[in-house]
């Protein structure tokens, strides 16, 4: 329960005060698509802290057209 993670982060859990920082952070970014995401690159970045907190890596994938006529 989020009562029993917040304990275990006061004991020094990195991992549980790690996953109260992601939970928060998706708590933000709801409420940032609710607005229309203004900001997003500063929440994105955030995120990718706090998985790197809980040993976790983001993946992102760019796909590009193959045309420069599509780029343009």
């Amino acid at each position: 329960t989020l009562k029993e993670l917040r304990e275990e982060a006061l004991r020094g859990d990195v991992r549980a005060a790690a996953r109260l920082s992601v939970n928060a952070e998706l708590e933000r970014l709801t409420k940032m698509a609710e607005a229309g995401f203004p900001d997003i690159y500063r929440i994105f970045d955030r995120f990718l802290d706090a998985m790197s907190l809980m040993g976790e890596s983001v993946s992102v994938a760019m796909l590009e057209p193959p045309y420069l006529e599509e780029r343009a």
